[in-house]
């Protein structure tokens, strides 16, 4: 609902041997009026608290790291965002437009390792009564060795 807080999950699918992570996310400023908190959860859970900035212009970079490394399937951040008071109703573009992972040693999964594969996937944002719950989720890599 407009004025209201949004609950956004990042997770992650096949993660091996992740340390650490830099995303990107996009939104619409219309929509979205900041970023109140990212924390850590599901896979990340032991993690220290993530950095992020939110540009206030529809951008939150996040930055997640750990000297211990996670497998598997599951949720990786909590993104609390308030949304505008007077935000449009409809389906607005929440946009995972770059994310990169590492391992414990710094190294990109892409370039590092030749069979590894990022996928990103996308959400959205829905205003209006037939929201109707306060979570919405985003998916990040798909990275297979």
């Amino acid at each position: 609902q407009p004025g209201g807080n949004l609950l956004i999950t990042l997770g992650a699918d096949e993660l091996i041997e992740m340390a650490g992570g830099d995303f990107a996310i996009t939104y619409d400023p219309e929509v979205v009026k900041r970023v109140v908190s990212v924390t850590q959860t599901g896979l990340a859970a032991n993690f220290p608290a993530p950095a992020f900035n939110d540009s206030g212009s529809g951008l939150l970079t996040i930055a997640l790291s750990n000297d211990s490394e996670i497998n598997g399937t599951g949720a990786l951040l909590t993104i609390e965002v308030e949304l505008q008071s007077n935000a449009p109703q409809g389906a607005s573009p929440l946009t995972l437009a770059d994310a990169k992972l590492n391992d414990s040693f710094g190294r990109d999964f892409i370039t590092s390792f030749d069979d590894n594969q990022l996928t990103r996937q996308s959400g959205v944002i829905t205003v209006g009564a037939e929201s109707g719950g306060a979570e919405n989720t985003i998916y990040l890599p798909v990275v297979s060795r």
